[in-house]
């Protein structure tokens, strides 16, 4: 089964929830792509490479960083965290372009079937982990129709400022 939220945030709003998120429990953002079989950590949700803001990240708890099962893309030749069975919360981080913001999500599945096509039901600790991040980024934010939205977002919004894309 998966759990989602989804969200407006601006660049401060995101610094808000990261803080939120790392008060529950030691985590690390992991970059979606790596050169290797193996975690590339990144700083912050809000990490910019080669003038390029990093928008699809990971996040693990350092109890799980270790164990984290990785997949090789051939074509453009990368590695990528195995999403379906790793004990990871896909953060998808909206954008805005000074006029409108993009959504933003905070996904997991708690099972998935194995290979033996047998439902496998991940870790109950990351499932527990899981749920409690997104009960406490919604309580965070302000329910905004079926979306939430951050204060400054929302303020924005308000001031006529911004637009939201949906």
């Amino acid at each position: 089964m998966g759990h989602q939220l989804n969200f407006y945030l601006t660049d401060s709003d995101t610094e808000m929830i990261e803080t939120v998120i790392r008060s529950i429990e030691p985590v690390a953002v992991l970059h979606r792509r790596a050169q290797a079989p193996s975690p590339r950590v990144l700083p912050a949700l809000r990490f910019e490479e080669d003038g390029h803001a990093w928008l699809f990240l990971n996040l693990v708890r350092l109890a799980d960083l270790d164990a984290l099962p990785f997949r090789h893309v051939p074509g453009p030749d990368y590695w990528t965290t195995d999403t379906l069975r790793s004990p990871v919360l896909e953060f998808n981080r909206g954008s805005s372009n000074g006029e409108t913001i993009r959504p933003s999500r905070i996904y997991f599945i708690d099972s998935y079937f194995g290979e033996d096509d047998m439902p496998v039901t991940k870790d109950e600790a990351f499932i527990a982990w899981g749920k409690k991040v997104i009960r406490r980024v919604r309580s965070a934010l302000v329910r905004h129709g079926s979306f939430y939205i951050g204060p400054e977002a929302k303020a924005l919004v308000e001031a006529g400022q911004v637009s939201l894309q949906s």
